[in-house]
């Protein structure tokens, strides 16, 4: 009686686990798309009308046309999702999450926000399957950074950066940006959406160039208004006896230079001149020595032409 042959069942289980495991992988792949189970079908009645034939590598090629699976993924991304679906390898697909948690911990970080952890492992796992740049999860994050300023909370990193670079430049410039705006210019900061060149030419154009028609050619060519204001600020420092910093943009008067008309009605811009004499028109020039100087002088020439002086 021939002995059994316990090398050969051994070798017989091992490839009936492979099978099983092996089929399982591709079972759980298919089932993950509804174009790859319809195109399982299509290999199906393909090989029904030709005698059963498995195809060929170009038969395949040409049956993959038109499947949503194959052409919405490029191979990298199609492998990824091969990996995934592969019991054989969860525990180096695992991994290489945990990897990806910890790269867009970092970036997060960076940029400035917190994040939860079913958030952090949805984006780790898009990130895993689509290979997603650094640039792409600066993006996803934009709307956090966005809801973040909305709510009032605190922000670090690149986006405190951002938010204090915008204020400041607008606080220069005069301007009062809403709440929202602020949130929608850090977001599109933060994700490399924008530069924040970018969002000084739209701030500009959107909304100083219209604020000074005289001068909007200057400032739509890149220039600030707090830069063109300079010279009048200068003036009024000096006859109102003020130091400039404290000579904000919104100052009615500086407004009033800023905002020039013409004769025709049309902008037009103020010479300096024509500002010194409005600066002296302005109450707060009354109680200046500048002014005592100007009052005594003219006292003295009145005095003079009387021949009393």
């Amino acid at each position: 009686m021939a002995k059994p042959d316990k090398e050969n069942d051994k070798t017989k289980t091992k490839n009936a686990k492979q099978y099983v495991a092996e089929l399982g992988f591709a079972l759980n792949l298919i089932n993950s798309d509804p174009s790859l189970q319809k195109w399982i079908v299509d290999v199906r009645n393909y090989m029904k009308k030709n005698d059963n034939r498995v195809p060929t590598p170009y038969e395949l090629d040409g049956l993959k046309q038109g499947v949503d699976w194959f052409e919405r993924y490029n191979s990298d991304q199609q492998l990824a999702r091969m990996a995934q679906n592969d019991p054989r390898r969860k525990a180096d697909f695992d991994r290489s999450l945990e990897l990806k948690k910890e790269s867009i911990r970092a970036i997060a970080r960076q940029t400035g926000v917190e994040l939860d952890e079913g958030f952090l492992s949805g984006l780790a796992l898009d990130s895993r399957l689509d290979n997603l740049t650094q640039e792409e999860i600066k993006q996803r994050l934009a709307p956090i950074v966005e809801q973040t300023i909305l709510e009032g909370g605190d922000l670090g990193g690149d986006s405190a950066e951002f938010e204090r670079t915008i204020v400041q430049w607008a606080d220069r410039n005069g301007l009062a940006l809403s709440g929202n705006t602020i949130a929608k210019y850090v977001a599109a900061g933060t994700s490399g959406a924008s530069s924040i060149d970018d969002i000084k030419n739209d701030l500009r154009k959107t909304y100083l160039s219209g604020s000074y028609p005289a001068w909007s050619d200057r400032i739509m060519m890149g220039e600030d208004p707090a830069d063109i204001a300079a010279p009048y600020k200068a003036r009024m420092s000096r006859l109102l006896e003020v130091d400039e910093t404290d000579i904000d943009l919104n100052d009615q008067l500086l407004q009033k230079a800023m905002q020039g008309v013409g004769a025709d009605g049309k902008p037009s811009v103020v010479p300096l001149y024509s500002f010194d004499q409005q600066v002296r028109e302005d109450e707060r020039w009354q109680y200046t020595d500048n002014a005592m100087d100007v009052y005594a002088n003219a006292g003295n020439n009145i005095l003079k032409m009387f021949g009393l002086r």
